[in-house]
């Protein structure tokens, strides 16, 4: 039997990566397949309202959820949801139906963006989700109704978004301008797989010059509509265990074609001329069957821990049968250990006969193919680095024992990142479970979300990790992205039940028309929300606010235009983008000298795996005698008093006092502070400059060994006149080896 319903208690949210399912939700379920349709409001940056599919997988596998959201999309634009509810519960048999009712409106994605484009006419859109008893799809019905200044061509368009966690596949049929045409689009992951189709045919994947849209915009051919015209759009979301194949339309002249091989192995097989045709995953009997038209093929593994295999098969009218000659995998189990035996968390890469980045708490085992490794584990720059040279045997297991020795010791401090990307931002695939993994194993301290428009709470994943105690998550927070200007929002309170998470909208419609919102209202409307810290992000990029607000060192910040700049910021975040810290560094202290007393920072911004977090990052004090302790009080005080340092590789730091942000006495006009500069044993620093109110006051070499933690520790004199502001910098030209090769 088929069931609709509300969820009523926590108990019956769907679970998994990226599970969204919140109570007051709505819930279709079967024998086969379970999913999760959001009420009026959504926790998605890409639409304004409800009504979307965000959660499905197999009734039998709780937690795998891997879907993102599957939106309805008239002409790009989305549906404003205003009734939602069960049409039918399925206990008299039959299908049981969600149905939501609503008006179409620009997407909140488009319209942050590109405010004014793809608004689609203010149609009345109705949307039911079917799900019939024993089958593992739904079926979705749109229909749309002309109104008088809707007359013509409306395309309808759905935006597949199957999640960061899966892989795409997409069968084109033929290319031409910007459009892809497709019979079906499917992704899996290991333990679940999605499909989707329109009932009327192929259709075609729209590209937006300009635009990065996220997920899959599948336009489907819509016929002319007029004034009082109702039509309606079939489409179909199929869930599968774990293979393409599982979800995909079968071929007419399909034939049978099995491969032999051990269970969970995973294929990938395409036409003749490169053409994705499907996947496949081999089940427990260490089998896998598809269905394929005649004709030439290839088929790959897929991360097989023993090596990937490939094979050419031709198909004819007869069933063929593919043993896969699998070669043996080996294991290599890393244990890491801090130098007092302490179990502890770091990242090793492998390089040789495959390669791999493994964020490691404490210990794990990786299966490989056998073959000479080179390996280095590190955990920041705070730590020595291993490297070694591994043997990796078949079918045994060889153990690799790293020692991480701290090497600079941060007794009162902390570390942490304010600025960095994970899977709820569009434009990053890192899964949240990921980032977090990557912060502890850089030996980051403390970590706040700034995902692109989207407050999401990482606090409930590090607990759900058992790691609430190895980094701190003490502050919710958001990058608020306007087209010019991204800024940092942090402390605002996380609501699961607002749109994109409470985050502010970026536009919003006056008189008719979508407007963007100023940057100072964005600030206002940020503070209105609880944030404690406004942090401008890399201000002289592309979407820079220094560039958009024409502030310059010298320019009076009384001249600047009060529609586009606010002084309502706590910090700048000086260390982003290395080819722009010169120029930002001089901006700082043009605030500075004009009396705004903003603290600088400095963020990784990574979008991804390979890009570390950590580097660069800001050491502030607390009293916890764990980092992990550390108080968002704590964090909070530290920025909005400039009581705080950024180290890119060296931690710089004036073991006597003052504290940074302190404010001292010199009586004769010289400022005599010591200096201490710390570096790990694989890269130094050469220079030391001082500024006072802007200006190079003090510029030292820095001779010494590589080998040297600490590459300075004197005191030196600042003349600072009737008083200054005063900015140490020390630089180094060795790469950040280990840790950010290439990084200064």
């Amino acid at each position: 039997a088929a069931r609709a319903g509300r969820v009523d208690a926590e108990n019956e949210r769907l679970t998994g990566p990226e599970a969204k399912c919140r109570v007051g939700d709505y819930r279709l379920d079967n024998a086969r397949i379970s999913v999760c349709i959001q009420a009026e409001t959504t926790f998605s940056q890409m639409s304004s309202a409800g009504g979307n599919i965000v959660d499905a997988h197999l009734a039998d596998r709780p937690g795998t959820d891997a879907l993102r959201e599957l939106d309805p999309a008239p002409g790009l634009g989305s549906v404003s949801v205003d009734r939602i509810g069960v049409a039918r519960d399925g206990t008299e048999g039959g299908a049981a139906i969600i149905r939501t009712e609503g008006v179409a409106i620009g997407s909140r994605l488009i319209q942050n963006v590109l405010p004014g484009s793809f608004v689609p006419p203010a149609m009345a859109v109705t949307t039911e989700y079917r799900l019939y008893p024993d089958v593992s799809e739904v079926q979705i019905l749109t229909w749309i109704r002309g109104v008088p200044d809707a007359q013509g061509q409306i395309d309808w368009t759905d935006l597949v978004y199957f999640g960061d966690s899966t892989r795409l596949i997409q069968p084109a049929l033929a290319t031409g301008g910007f459009e892809n045409r497709m019979p079906w689009i499917a992704a899996d992951a290991r333990d679940v797989s999605y499909g989707w189709r329109a009932d009327s045919g192929p259709f075609a994947i729209l590209t937006v010059p300009g635009l990065d849209m996220p997920g899959v915009p599948a336009k489907i051919d819509t016929p002319v509509v007029r004034d009082g015209d109702v039509v309606l759009h079939r489409r179909r979301l199929t869930v599968g265990g774990g293979d393409v194949e599982s979800v995909r339309p079968r071929p007419e002249d399909g034939v049978a074609v099995s491969f032999n091989g051990a269970m969970g192995v995973r294929i990938d097989i395409a036409d003749g001329e490169g053409v994705p045709v499907t996947r496949v995953q081999l089940g427990a009997d260490g089998v896998g069957r598809v269905s394929l038209s005649p004709g030439s093929y290839a088929a790959r593994t897929f991360e097989y821990a023993g090596g990937d295999v490939a094979v050419d098969f031709e198909v004819g009218e007869a069933p063929v049968d593919i043993q896969l000659a699998l070669p043996a995998a080996g294991r290599l189990r890393v244990v890491l250990t801090t130098g007092d035996e302490v179990p502890t968390a770091g990242r090793v890469m492998l390089s040789g006969p495959a390669d791999h980045r493994l964020f490691v708490v404490d210990e794990q085992v990786v299966g490989l193919p056998p073959g000479t490794y080179q390996v280095v584990v590190t955990r920041g720059w705070h730590y020595s680095a291993v490297v070694e040279e591994v043997d990796v045997v078949a079918d045994e297991e060889t153990r690799l024992d790293a020692v991480l020795t701290e090497l600079i010791p941060t007794q009162g401090w902390t570390s942490g990142e304010f600025h960095q990307h994970s899977a709820p931002s569009l434009d990053s695939q890192v899964p949240i479970e990921t980032r977090i993994l990557s912060n502890l194993a850089e030996g980051v301290g403390f970590m706040v979300p700034s995902d692109h428009d989207v407050m999401e709470d990482f606090g409930p994943f590090v607990r759900r990790m058992g790691l609430d105690h190895r980094i701190a998550v003490p502050l919710t927070g958001i990058e608020v992205s306007p087209l010019f200007t991204h800024f940092g929002a942090y402390g605002a309170t996380h609501d699961p039940y607002a749109n994109a998470g409470g985050a502010p909208a970026l536009s919003a419609p006056v008189d008719g028309f979508w407007m963007s919102k100023s940057v100072p209202q964005l600030f206002a409307e940020a503070r209105s929300m609880g944030a404690r810290l406004l942090q401008i992000n890399h201000p002289r990029s592309r979407a820079g606010y220094f560039n958009h607000a024409s502030y310059a060192p010298n320019v009076d910040l009384g001249s600047l235009d009060p529609a586009l700049f606010s002084p309502d910021f706590n910090s700048v975040e000086v260390f982003n983008s290395r080819s722009e810290f010169c120029q930002v560094l001089t901006d700082w202290m043009g605030l500075l000298n004009q009396g705004l007393r903003i603290t600088g920072v400095g963020n990784s911004d990574t979008h991804s795996v390979s890009s570390p977090p950590g580097y660069p990052r800001n050491y502030l004090p607390t009293a916890a005698a764990d980092p992990a302790l550390t108080t968002a009080e704590e964090i909070v005080d530290a920025v909005q008093n400039g009581v705080l340092t950024v180290g890119g590789g060296a931690m710089l730091d004036f073991p006597d006092g003052p504290i940074p942000g302190d404010t001292v006495t010199a009586a004769d006009g010289t400022a005599r502070l010591r200096v201490r500069i710390r570096t790990p044993d694989f890269v130094r620093i050469h220079r030391l400059v001082a500024f006072a109110n802007g200006a190079a006051v003090l510029d030292l070499p820095i001779e010494g060994a590589v080998e040297s933690i600490v590459d300075f520790d004197q005191e030196v004199e600042v003349p600072i006149g009737d008083g200054a502001h005063v900015i140490f910098l020390a630089l180094g030209d060795d790469s950040l080896l280990y840790v950010d090769p290439g990084a200064p």
